[in-house]
């Protein structure tokens, strides 16, 4: 993974992106769990470079969700998979 290319990488997606994103960085740089409708620098990337992309956050879990929450994941992953129709 190559931050320097991020952006670019973005703007190159043409398929249907989820996020699932569960813990963040504190200005100290220490990572912390999310709370629910909770935002983060990464997700606003994304909003902004891939229009329609659906974000989910995970509150309450540690930086490994789908260890700590693997229902909540595999129910978010079915129903993004359920929901293409032309993929």
């Amino acid at each position: 993974w190559d931050a320097a290319h991020l952006e670019v990488a973005l703007d190159a997606i043409r398929v249907p992106l989820m996020v699932i994103q569960a813990t963040t960085l504190s200005p100290d740089r220490k990572r912390v769990q999310m709370k629910e409708g909770e935002t983060a620098p990464w997700l606003e990337l994304v909003r902004r470079r891939v229009p329609g992309a659906r974000i989910e956050v995970i509150a309450g879990s540690s930086h490994f969700p789908q260890i700590d929450a693997p229902e909540r994941v595999n129910a978010l992953l079915a129903d993004f998979v359920g929901s293409l129709t032309e993929f």
